[in-house]
């Protein structure tokens, strides 16, 4: 797993929790039609991974892929959520957080229909994805 560099632009266009599993251009684009929004990545060899926190009133809030295993056929991606305390002093702008990594499509090690669960740090399944690999 490679993490990627964040979009440089305050708001991504996703104001809910939005899980991104991308294995081809073409998924890609119909998942996130905002160009430009992820950096560069070869989909021949990769699967790109998005966890985006959605529209958040202050700052404080983040969102980190933690790690990404392979359990029987499904792929669990898990993420570390965190809010800011009512005690931490925040910007008081809204803010998009997210991370992105790729992962080679090799480590992986699955082929046919695979679905990638997205599980926070209580093991709470926050989202899933189907996805065909190759």
């Amino acid at each position: 797993m490679r993490r990627l560099p964040k979009p440089t632009w305050a708001y991504d266009g996703f104001d809910t929790l939005t899980f991104i599993v991308a294995t081809s251009e073409q998924e890609l684009k119909s998942l996130c039609p905002q160009e430009g929004l992820y950096p560069d990545v070869d989909l021949d060899a990769n699967i790109l991974i998005a966890v985006h926190r959605g529209l958040c009133k202050s700052g404080g809030y983040s969102v980190r892929i933690n790690e990404i295993t392979v359990d029987g056929g499904e792929v669990i991606v898990r993420v570390m959520l965190k809010d800011p305390s009512p005690e931490d002093a925040v910007t008081l702008v809204m803010t998009c957080p997210v991370d992105i990594v790729e992962v080679p499509k090799k480590e992986i090690g699955l082929r046919g229909e695979v679905k990638f669960k997205l599980v926070d740090q209580r093991g709470l399944q926050l989202g899933q994805r189907i996805v065909r690999l190759g």
